[in-house]
């Protein structure tokens, strides 16, 4: 098993998210993204041998961490494979995503390249998109994307080789 932790849209974003995704599916010949939920990505895949470490580190951000607010506004793409939508963090989401990256370094959780470079925010609508690149980013980009929302939950998924499903979420406080 390989785990990642997220956290999950709530909705209206998720629906109007998917029904985005799902679009893109069934226009074009791309990777399948049904099995997962739209999310923003917070520990890229980690064994399961960190996961009781994880867990506990989840607890203590979700005690101590309120819901950090965030946007998501337009698309943009890292490389000619991956196509997202933006986040743009609010500087509690900052600082939410770096206690628990210092908490991550402090336990001896491995990180990803992306992790100790910094992290880009996003919501991925498409990968592995190849030849259909330019005309699947320039469709995407006659849509409107424009949400705001709260990080109120951190979710574990668990990928069991082809599917993800939630293991253990965590919810935020929602006050100060």
């Amino acid at each position: 098993m390989a785990y990642l932790l997220v956290h999950t849209l709530a909705s209206p974003a998720k629906e109007a998210i998917q029904a985005v995704i799902d679009d893109l599916m069934d226009r074009y010949e791309i990777f399948d993204m049904s099995g997962i939920d739209p999310h923003i990505t917070l520990k890229y895949y980690f064994p399961e041998q960190y996961l009781p470490v994880v867990e506990s580190i989840c607890e203590e951000v979700a005690k101590k961490h309120t819901a950090a607010p965030f946007s998501i506004s337009g698309c943009d793409s890292f490389t000619q494979s991956i196509i997202f939508l933006q986040v743009i963090p609010s500087e509690a989401m900052k600082q939410l995503y770096a206690t628990l990256h210092d908490l991550f370094l402090k336990k001896n959780v491995p990180l990803t390249k992306d992790e100790t470079q910094g992290i880009h925010f996003h919501v991925t609508l498409a990968q592995e998109v190849g030849e259909q690149f330019d005309e699947v980013l320039a469709y995407l980009k006659t849509k409107e994307f424009s949400f705001d929302l709260l990080l109120d939950t951190l979710t574990i998924l668990e990928f069991d080789g082809e599917k993800f499903s939630a293991y253990k979420r965590y919810s935020l406080n929602k006050e100060p």
